[in-house]
């Protein structure tokens, strides 16, 4: 499980004290209170992920994501491109990357088991020799399908 407000306090603190003075800002600019609550909404919106419990499984279908008992499930045909970082992994279903590709896409936070992840990872994706990853902290890599 993956809970960045009790795991990680400050780094999730501080995302959330940017996303207020943001919104307060957006009130203080346009004095209209509906811009600071709009700027709130599409903040929350997007930080969902820092103040919401998210639990993962790794399996054989792929990568299940569980917040609240809504499920979304990620085929590991579906991943096409891996970008590591320093505390987790990226895994996004397009083949290059985007600005707004880790919306659509599926963070692992290592927790203490990054070698357990990415020997999941080497399994299923290196072991359906269908896409390589390249592990370069803060590098993305393609996931290339060979013919």
């Amino acid at each position: 499980m993956d809970w960045p407000l009790r795991d990680r306090p400050v780094g999730s603190s501080l995302a959330l004290s940017l996303a207020a003075g943001a919104s307060w800002l957006a009130v203080w600019a346009t004095e209209n209170a509906a811009a600071g609550g709009v700027v709130a909404a599409l903040l929350a919106v997007t930080l969902w992920r820092t103040w919401l419990p998210v639990q993962y499984q790794l399996g054989a279908d792929g990568v299940t994501q569980s917040v609240l008992g809504w499920r979304r499930r990620l085929a590991w045909t579906a991943i096409w491109h891996v970008d590591t970082r320093s505390d987790g992994v990226v895994l996004l279903p397009d083949a290059t990357p985007t600005p707004l590709g880790p919306l659509r896409g599926v963070y692992l936070h290592w927790g203490g088991q990054r070698e357990a992840v990415m020997a999941n990872l080497d399994f299923y994706l290196l072991g359906r020799r269908e896409p390589a990853i390249g592990s370069t902290h803060g590098r993305a890599a393609a996931v290339e399908k060979s013919p």
